[in-house]
């Protein structure tokens, strides 16, 4: 049919292409933005399909370039074509006849011209189901992959512009047609935002990012998508512990992984860097997306979220960041809370001082204890406070050091002494001078139970005995007995 057609158009337009100039694309490109309107035989490989073929106006536009992988150069704009069968293929060599124009700053050939396949590029064929990075890993701009993926967002609901993702590996589709070609009717297709969906496609590029162009829908199953093979930011970091790079430098893993966690502290919502924990409890976060774009709706502190690429440990020489460098980061549901195990300030104060010197922990714990004393006020600029925690209510010595603690302002700003506090986060032997200190660094610091007046004044006045009975401490004075509230016990 197609060599029919091509000899039907040959025939048709002998007379006209008498007359006409022989151009190359850059030839016609540059006669039509410089206003020529002069009839014209273009010579050019067809690079990519501009507009679908259209069964009711009987036309396709392409673009053209001098080589196969030229671009978008010139472009035959809904050029008379007959049937489906007769569409050019990506890579054939063709000729096009009418008449030179330009729309906007686009030159082309004007409605209504004709073309002949000089030289049929190879037949494209379809290579069955791909994963989407295999697609992407591929660029074959030639062949047809089967791709099945969740669709994260959709940017145009008519012409169907989306993106597809399959394990955070995502893809832009620029349009989905129907089965039958048809392009705009993508809301006809009952897919949305969450759905899983199956397309054919033929990779493409734009601005030199990957897309998938003019995709046709094969099927959808509705549903919130599919369940995501990941690590814990605790697993993350310990692999990004066994890479060594030199002071300065960083190091990369040759595999991918997936890191599940959730979002403590947003570093620059503007760059999409985020702090990620295993623990929604803590503000310290020792994993981090960095510069992560990503893909559906904003992130905030709280949110559940995966992040893949390659883990990266960058040395500052002094510090390390373990990290996802220029990853996808996705919105994912977060696991089943759970119940977090409280310790005494004297036993994370064991654990501490048991690991070795500046050793922390690789998981949270939450802390149960009082203010013993405040090292450091609460900062206003930086959202924190520094304390010494301790088990005995009624104490000015703490056996745990809380350092840059963050705290809600309005807390921070009224903690005082005696306050019954909770504070989360990993423990950590700090040695410093030659001495060791038990500490959780920026850990996530709530209060409980605030200290009553009547035990801050029992607290300073120097008369009062402390007395501890079955693990409960008792204030005698002028020798009655009260407990920490203030009541008269005996």
């Amino acid at each position: 049919m197609k060599k029919l057609f091509s000899l039907f158009a040959a025939v048709l337009f002998a007379g006209s292409m008498m007359a006409a100039t022989s151009m190359t694309c850059a030839e016609a490109a540059a006669a039509a933005l410089g206003g020529s309107t002069a009839e014209a035989v273009v010579r050019g490989y067809v690079t990519s399909i501009a507009e679908a073929f259209s069964a009711k106006n009987k036309n396709v536009s392409f673009w053209m370039a001098d080589t196969e992988d030229g671009g978008q150069v010139f472009e035959a704009f809904r050029a008379a074509c007959e049937t489906a069968e007769d569409v050019p293929t990506v890579g054939d060599l063709v000729e096009v006849t009418g008449t030179l124009t330009k729309y906007n700053s686009t030159p082309e050939m004007a409605k209504g011209c004709t073309f002949t396949v000089i030289t049929p590029a190879d037949k494209p064929v379809n290579l069955g189901p791909k994963t989407i990075a295999e697609f992407l890993e591929m660029k074959n701009k030639k062949d047809t992959c089967v791709l099945t993926g969740v669709i994260t967002s959709v940017l145009k609901e008519d012409y169907g512009n989306l993106y597809l993702a399959e394990n955070l590996d995502t893809l832009y589709v620029y349009g989905v047609l129907t089965p039958e070609g048809e392009a705009k009717k993508f809301n006809t297709l009952g897919a949305d935002v969450t759905d899983t969906m199956t397309i054919k496609a033929v990779y493409g590029e734009h601005n030199g990012q990957p897309q998938a162009p003019n995709a046709v829908f094969v099927s959808v199953l509705k549903g919130p998508g599919v369940e995501l093979d990941t690590i814990t930011t605790a697993e993350a970091v310990a692999i990004a512990k066994t890479l060594e790079p030199a002071a300065g430098k960083s190091l990369s893993t040759a595999e991918t992984y997936v890191v599940g966690g959730f979002v403590v502290k947003v570093k620059d919502a503007t760059k999409h860097t985020y702090y990620m924990s295993d623990d929604a409890n803590t503000t310290y976060g020792d994993f981090q997306a960095y510069q992560c774009a990503t893909i559906d709706s904003e992130v905030n502190v709280g949110d559940y979220v995966f992040v893949r690429g390659k883990i990266m440990n960058y040395n500052g020489g002094t510090y390390s960041n373990y990290e996802i460098s220029s990853g996808t980061l996705v919105h994912g549901v977060a696991p089943e809370p759970t119940e977090l195990d409280t310790v005494t300030v004297e036993d994370a104060a064991a654990i501490a001082l048991a690991l070795e010197n500046n050793e922390s922990t690789t998981v949270n714990y939450a802390v149960r204890g009082y203010v013993a004393k405040i090292e450091e006020e609460y900062s206003e600029q930086y959202g924190n406070i520094s304390i010494y925690m301790t088990d005995d209510a009624t104490s000015t010595y703490g056996a745990l050091q809380c350092r840059h603690a963050n705290i809600d302002a309005e807390a921070g700003q009224a903690l005082a002494a005696h306050d019954k506090v909770l504070i989360v986060g990993k423990l950590t032997n700090n040695f410093y001078n030659d001495k060791n200190t038990a500490q959780i660094d920026r850990g996530k610091l709530t209060v409980e139970e605030k200290a009553q007046a009547i035990e801050k004044i029992l607290m300073n006045d120097p008369q009062i005995k402390k007395v501890i009975m079955d693990g409960v401490v008792y204030i005698v004075r002028d020798g009655k007995m009260f407990d920490l509230q203030g009541a008269q016990v005996r």
